[in-house]
């Protein structure tokens, strides 16, 4: 050990003549250690944060997306499988988007709706993260549909609904069974109503596309399924919301082995299924089974050169909760073919969704897919650019906690210089004696300078093990609970990124060296001679 670490661990060991200076060394070892503690457990919940937050995300939106600026990809399956070859994709799916209205006796709404593959869909996991009601994917591609949830044998599967406005309006999805898609003369008047602003849109007699009529609620031990021999399937619409669900149409072969398979009719259709937000389902009065009149302005041109908006009445088959208030109000999914028919796309698609092995390397592969399909043609966007906005906040507020909790640390950086001013003028008699005997000014710099870095390091470790330790405890008992409503997590989240860490070592250390600068300086240069005179 040399001179001046052995001089200065014994000026900290030493009693003191003045008690301030010894109280004053010991508030600047907690306030260092409580800074750095601070430090570490607040952007220890901020990195979890970021980190729960990005990986909702993630499960509700691809990591690269794939547009024509201003058409839609009439050629998806080529593109599809030239993005296959691209290194580190994982799944490429295709998906149809646009904007519509939906409106029922409780209320309407613009959404966007999705039009999605359900194999693709359970392939990519999209509705893993949605709390999406059990068998919804199934009844894609099913029929009858399959009941959520286990029904009790003596339950009644049916419960009215206690919304007056959806029994005052119940006529409005009343209609005969046998009509067609062929729009009546007096319909045609409706329908050419601006889309967005004519009441009368809303409240018109929704076109049915030979879907049956739902009767009222059946009674304790009485069968949803018509006798044998009947001409059609009465399916009630006022059930409670999640009873059950179903997707798509039954029409030609597929009604066909559903009637022989089930004794069903095999003439009867179904409509189509959407799945929606429940946020969406809570604002327009519609659950599971219900019924949406689902309005697209992509419909046909009449003579006189006026657009007929398209209405089509559509089955809720399904509801997601994602905690996202935009995404459960303003999303709705149903197939590929039932949003081209609804938007009038043919074969085309929107855009093509790509989920990649590496989410920290999406740039680079949409980089690599847009020079493959030809640089011009072709945009792309990572979740990285789509959600920038959100992440740079995070990032902005992360450092600004950095910058605040480090004043604590500034703080008791005064400490320390100020314990090692009244420590200089304490020891002038023994720094004079020990110039006189040889030391030069450096070795007496040296002596204060390691002083005041124990007294920092003290602190900085202390606080390092206060600080991975509160970490450790909210982690592993996660005794502090949040509304998951406001906050989309149940408990705080905690990560101990060691890049973190260790930065907060070194600007808690760097402190501390720079708070011994003035004080070992002016010891350092005491002249022996004045030091001694009057003593």
């Amino acid at each position: 050990m040399s001179v001046e670490r052995s001089i200065a661990l014994r000026y900290l060991k030493a009693k003191r003549r003045n008690n301030l200076v010894s109280l004053i060394s010991v508030l600047a070892v907690g306030g260092v250690g409580l800074g750095v503690a601070a430090l570490i457990v607040v952007l220890a919940v901020l990195a979890g944060f970021e980190t729960n937050l990005k990986m909702k995300l993630l499960g509700l939106q691809p990591h690269v997306t794939i547009y024509k600026p201003s058409s839609n990809i009439a050629n998806w399956r080529e593109v599809a499988a030239i993005i296959k070859t691209v290194p580190e994709v994982v799944q490429v799916q295709p998906m149809v988007s646009g904007q519509v209205m939906v409106a029922s006796p409780g209320g309407a709404s613009g959404v966007v709706i999705l039009g999605i593959d359900p194999t693709m869909a359970r392939d990519a996991k999209l509705f893993e993260q949605m709390n999406l009601t059990p068998h919804g994917l199934d009844n894609l591609t099913q029929r009858p549909m399959v009941p959520p949830y286990p029904i009790p044998d003596d339950a009644d599967l049916y419960f009215p609904s206690d919304n007056s406005s959806l029994e005052e309006d119940e006529d409005a999805f009343q209609g005969d069974t046998s009509q067609t898609e062929e729009v009546s003369e007096e319909d045609s008047l409706i329908l050419e109503t601006d889309l967005l602003g004519a009441e009368s849109l809303l409240s018109a007699p929704l076109i049915q596309d030979d879907y049956p009529n739902p009767p009222g609620p059946l009674s304790p031990g009485e069968s949803p399924l018509p006798e044998e021999g009947s001409a059609e399937i009465e399916v009630p619409s006022n059930l409670e919301p999640r009873e059950l669900q179903g997707l798509q149409t039954g029409t030609g072969q597929q009604g066909a082995d559903l009637g022989k398979d089930r004794e069903l009719p095999a003439t009867v259709n179904y409509p189509p299924g959407i799945i929606i937000g429940s946020e969406l389902s809570y604002n327009i009065g519609q659950g599971v089974l219900g019924e949406l009149n689902v309005i697209s302005p992509f419909g046909t041109v009449t003579p006189i050169g006026k657009r007929i908006p398209l209405s089509r009445i559509f089955q809720v088959a399904g509801v997601f909760s994602t905690n996202f208030y935009d995404f459960d109000s303003r999303m709705a999914f149903t197939t590929i073919e039932n949003a081209q028919s609804l938007l009038g796309m043919d074969d085309s698609v929107s855009l093509i969704e790509i989920m990649v092995e590496d989410i920290y390397r999406a740039d680079k592969v949409r980089r690599d897919i847009v020079q493959r399909l030809g640089g011009y043609e072709f945009f792309g966007r990572d979740w990285m650019q789509m959600n920038l906005s959100l992440f740079s906040a995070l990032k902005l507020e992360q450092t600004a906690m950095f910058v605040i909790l480090t004043l604590i640390i500034l703080v008791a950086a005064f400490n320390i210089a100020s314990t090692l001013v009244m420590m200089v003028t304490e020891k002038t008699r023994d720094i004079a004696i020990l110039k006189a005997m040889g030391a030069t000014s450096g070795q007496v710099r040296k002596i204060f300078t390691i002083q005041g870095l124990v007294v920092g390091a003290l602190g900085t470790f202390g606080g390092l093990i206060v600080g991975l330790t509160l970490c450790f405890l909210l982690k592993r008992y996660e005794f502090i609970s949040l509304p998951q409503e406001v906050y989309l997590m149940s408990t705080l989240p905690v990560e101990v990124r060691p890049l973190q860490v260790i930065t907060i070592i070194l600007v808690s250390l760097l402190i501390s060296y720079l708070a011994t600068l003035y004080p070992a300086s002016q010891a350092a240069s005491m002249d022996p001679v004045e030091a001694i005179r009057y003593e």
